[in-house]
């Protein structure tokens, strides 16, 4: 490389090179004993510094410095100009988040983290937090209402509710997990794209916004996702019962809808926040070059802290409701069947356990949220 190419890049890496050994107390490249073939002894040095710093340093000084400060000093020092910080204004904001903890962690976990190891397995990840809550109620539901609801039905109608559940299961949970499946597909592979490339060119600024925004809202989406599809079932049990069946009554009717309804809504909370907290986490720093956020992504962030106090309270009030629900169908029916009590008895667990995983989720979520837009709200 050549005078003529020189910029400012070069003086970063001198910045760093500085700053590096009086964090450290030494220099990040090794010294060369001084010798008569001073072309050789240069020519070695380049070579060392071609091969950039290694990554691991057990120095004493080294483990007092956060892996934050050697990771933005280390990226000065890079070999190839075109991988350091491109400019002052853009390292003096990455030595200002070294500052900033939490959302140095959010955008930059660190390689040995779990969420960086997650990366991987990222889609399972969000597909699973979809899948499991929902297939767990679908089979207390049913039991509950071949139980509680099918159970004072006509013998005719009773022989087609097996069919019909059957079919309508086949219909709605392959299609339910279809359309999770490319929701979350769409984020999790740009996102391993982007990571894989050198850079970020400015021209991907407004895709890569849709796609931050897209990922902080796939919690969200599978939610409402979840809510209508269980809602859509409750129609369809008893209007298709009802067609080939005959009438099964208003009240049968609006206890299979409410049902059904009510296990939407308890299920919706928890692929919304694991859902979330796993894109924020563990997708979203792939998606997040530090002097690439726009006003818009800080926008979002705060959209989804106002939304995570909803679903908390969903979480906290919708079991409740169901439990009330439950004694409110024993005392109109005047009896205490044991399928009430089995149902109290989950719903009344499932209640209080799910409220606290949640809630701390809901806390965790909410500190990680407060750390970036008071990291980001400053520079956009």
């Amino acid at each position: 490389m050549g005078a003529e190419n020189l910029d400012g890049r070069a003086d970063l890496y001198s910045l760093g090179l500085m700053l590096e050994e009086l964090l450290l107390g030494k220099r990040p490249f090794r010294d060369l004993q001084v010798d008569a073939n001073w072309s050789a002894m240069i020519d070695e040095m380049i070579r060392i510094r071609k091969q950039g710093v290694l990554e691991v340093d057990d120095s004493e000084n080294s483990q007092n410095i956060s892996s934050g400060i050697l990771r933005v000093l280390r990226k000065c020092l890079h070999p190839n100009p075109a991988m350091r910080w491109q400019s002052g204004k853009e390292l003096a904001v990455q030595l200002e988040l070294c500052q900033q903890p939490t959302a140095q962690q959010i955008l930059y976990p660190e390689r040995k983290s779990v969420f960086f190891k997650l990366r991987s397995q990222a889609f399972w990840l969000i597909f699973l937090s979809a899948a499991v809550p929902n297939i767990a109620l679908g089979i207390f539901n049913y039991l509950y209402n071949v139980r509680a609801v099918m159970a004072d039905l006509g013998e005719k109608q009773q022989e087609f509710t097996s069919g019909v559940v059957f079919v309508i299961n086949l219909i709605a949970y392959p299609l339910g997990f279809a359309l999770v499946g490319y929701l979350t597909w769409t984020v999790t592979r740009t996102s391993s794209h982007f990571q894989k490339k050198a850079d970020f060119e400015p021209a991907d600024d407004v895709i890569m916004v849709k796609l931050r925004k897209r990922c902080l809202n796939l919690g969200h989406f599978i939610a409402i996702l979840g809510i209508v599809e269980w809602s859509i079932a409750g129609i369809a049990y008893p209007v298709t019962i009802n067609v080939l069946a005959g009438s099964m009554g208003l009240g049968s009717y609006l206890h299979f809808f409410g049902s059904l309804v009510l296990c939407g809504l308890i299920v919706a909370s928890y692929p919304f926040f694991l859902g979330t907290c796993i894109g924020l986490r563990v997708i979203y720093p792939c998606l997040a070059p530090v002097m690439h956020f726009e006003k818009e992504d800080v926008k979002s962030l705060q959209k989804v802290k106002s939304r995570s106090s909803s679903y908390l309270v969903i979480a906290a009030l919708v079991p409740m409701l169901s439990v009330l629900g439950i004694v409110l169908v024993s005392i109109v029916q005047q009896r205490e069947t044991q399928t009430g009590r089995f149902a109290l008895l989950v719903l009344g667990g499932v209640g209080v356990g799910g409220f606290y995983v949640i809630y701390r989720l809901y806390r965790r979520l909410q500190n990680d949220l407060d750390a970036l837009i008071g990291f980001l709200e400053p520079h956009t």
